[in-house]
């Protein structure tokens, strides 16, 4: 009698899994006109606040959250829960290195007046900031702009650091509601999680 035995043959390959649709990139990809017009309203509206009422309401960094808040609205960095805590992590992280670095009541760095406390200063705040958000996972990229805003000391009184913060939640319900307006989805608060338009 043989004792072989027929060799079974290997289970089926399993079907390659399919990422999930992303409709908000199917969206932005055919609205690059929304993206200028909304990134004209929204950050055209914050400078004039500026202009009328003599603060620092305007900055760099705001014109990187606008963009990825009128580009990508349904990415979580994009969430007004990402931009408000992400950009208060970048105030924290840059005021520090200030305190630490003894520059907090210096004048701005500028070309010219570069020193080893300001690279300090720099390092420090993006290594605080970057950490927060992190963290807590309020990532946005357009903090960590404003961490380096304030360790430099282009802004560098309490006033303004407030302002900075005042300015990041006004540009975001411009914003809200600027997208809601034009039927473009773009959360309250925190971003949907992943895989949510497939329950609907």
């Amino acid at each position: 009698m043989s004792n072989s035995s027929a060799t079974p043959s290997p289970p089926p390959a399993a079907p390659e899994a399919t990422p999930p649709s992303t409709p908000h990139l199917r969206l932005t990809r055919a609205s690059s006109a929304y993206v200028c017009v909304g990134g004209f309203i929204s950050i055209g509206a914050v400078a004039a606040i500026a202009l009328l009422s003599g603060s620092t309401f305007i900055f760099p960094s705001l014109g990187a959250t606008a963009f990825l808040q009128l580009y990508v609205p349904q990415a979580p960095v994009a969430s007004p829960r990402n931009t408000i805590l992400g950009h208060a992590c970048g105030i924290v992280g840059g005021a520090i290195a200030l305190l630490v670095t003894g520059l907090w009541a210096l004048p701005h760095v500028g070309a010219n007046h570069m020193s080893w406390q300001h690279v300090l200063a720099a390092a420090l705040s993006m290594a605080i900031s970057g950490g927060l958000m992190s963290k807590f996972s309020v990532g946005h990229p357009a903090a960590a702009a404003t961490a380096l805003i304030v360790s430099l000391g282009l802004i560098d009184t309490l006033q303004g650091v407030v302002l900075i913060e005042v300015a990041v939640v006004l540009l975001t319900a411009i914003i809200y509601v600027t997208n809601h307006l034009a039927g473009v989805k773009f959360p309250l608060w925190a971003a949907p999680a992943p895989g949510a338009h497939l329950a609907k």
